[in-house]
C-alpha cells in the first residue's frame, strides 16, 4: 500500500504544535519545522518507496527521527513540561505504529 502526504504534529500539553513533520508524497521530501524557529525548516529527499519507515525517538527535551532506516536523520531539542502529544493528519490509508516507553534504572 503507497505511502500518502501526511503531517505529524507533535503538541504540548496546551495543543499548541511545537514541532510539526510534513511528508510530500510528490517530492520524496519530508520537511521539519520547529514552531520556535520557523525559518530553520530543515528536510530530507528520500527515494520513491510503497513504504515510508520513521523511528521517532522522544526523550524529555530531545527528538530523533530516523527516515528509512537512515536515509535521513533530523534531531531536534524542545522544552515543554509534560509529555508531547502526537497527532496525524492527511494519511487516508491505515498506518501501523508501534509505541515503546523505556524507563531507564540507576
Amino acid at each position: 500500500m503507497k505511502t500518502e502526504s501526511f503531517t505529524i504534529n507533535f503538541l504540548d500539553n496546551q495543543k499548541d504544535t511545537i514541532i510539526k513533520l510534513d511528508f510530500d508524497i510528490n517530492t520524496n521530501r519530508l520537511a521539519l519545522e520547529h514552531i520556535d524557529h520557523p525559518k530553520d525548516r530543515r528536510y530530507c529527499h528520500i527515494q520513491s518507496s510503497d513504504q515510508l519507515k520513521l523511528d521517532i525517538f522522544i526523550d524529555k527535551s530531545i527528538m530523533e527521527i530516523f527516515v528509512q532506516d537512515g536515509e535521513g536523520v533530523f534531531t531536534e531539542r524542545y522544552y515543554v513540561d509534560s509529555p508531547l502529544n502526537i497527532y496525524m493528519s492527511g494519511n487516508k490509508k491505515p498506518i501501523c505504529f508501534e509505541a515503546y516507553d523505556f524507563l531507564l534504572e540507576g
